[in-house]
């Protein structure tokens, strides 16, 4: 008999939190995300257009659709094959999107995303990835559709290590370094799930947002593009955050 043991199965628990940006006559604001428990996937958007919100919440909900329906296809192609079903049959409302979806598929987290929502993969509460800004210049992303800003990253994980995908209300107003600081803090509440996770991250970001003084990475971007700019990025933010487990083997 062999002592080898067979190499555990890992599992992403999620959980999200959303905090649209006071606005009376869109008071849902303009993402959306979705959480599939089954498919192991989750994704976020950022959507501008005649009704950004509306358009937000059609492909969501196509999005969602899409990855009940998807067979089991090759690892690299699920994502994609979900992406650009969602975005052809979203066609009630005229609009266009950032967004980044990512899956659990084995030891890997496959991801595709487009624009300046992104993700991030967390070990020991220090950033071991983060998706880089795909963008034609400062405050310029792609949308989706436009294949140059297309990317299909896939980072190895192992059990123990946080993925923090966010849109752009995020990743404009906390650097890293906070959101590492967060995670860690939470660490010593044994009862802290990956909504409350998401729910401190989206508040941190919020209160950034509304620093006037506050040296963001969105006002970090515009110096660098020759803009004199402090403050945060008054924006919807949209956080999920998913810990890798070792899932229950059945009996």
């Amino acid at each position: 008999m062999s002592d080898l043991q067979p190499a555990p199965t890992l599992k992403l628990e999620m959980g999200s939190f959303y905090i649209p940006k006071d606005n009376p006559s869109k008071p849902l604001g303009e993402d959306a995300h979705f959480i599939s428990a089954d498919k192991q996937t989750a994704g976020g958007w950022a959507t501008k257009g005649i009704d950004a919100g509306e358009y937000a919440r059609e492909l969501i909900s196509n999005c969602a659709t899409a990855v009940d329906a998807v067979a089991e296809v090759p690892a690299g192609i699920f994502l994609k094959s979900v992406l650009h079903t969602a975005f052809y049959v979203t066609t009630v409302v005229r609009g266009s999107s950032t967004v980044c979806i990512v899956r659990l598929d084995g030891e890997e987290l496959r991801s595709v995303y487009v624009g300046d929502s992104g993700f991030m993969v967390f070990r020991e509460y220090k950033c071991i990835y983060k998706s880089p800004v795909q963008q034609k210049g400062f405050n310029c992303p792609y949308q989706l559709g436009m294949e140059p800003g297309l990317d299909k990253p896939c980072v190895t994980v192992m059990a123990g290590d946080i993925v923090v995908v966010g849109t752009d209300g995020l990743m404009d107003n906390v650097f890293v370094g906070e959101v590492e600081r967060i995670l860690e803090a939470a660490a010593s509440v044994e009862t802290a799930t990956p909504e409350d996770l998401a729910r401190q991250l989206a508040a941190a970001a919020m209160y950034n947002s509304y620093d006037e003084n506050f040296l963001s990475p969105f006002s970090m971007a515009a110096r660098a593009a020759g803009r004199k700019q402090t403050g945060g990025k008054i924006d919807d933010i949209t956080v999920i955050v998913g810990r890798i487990v070792c899932a229950k083997n059945p009996d």
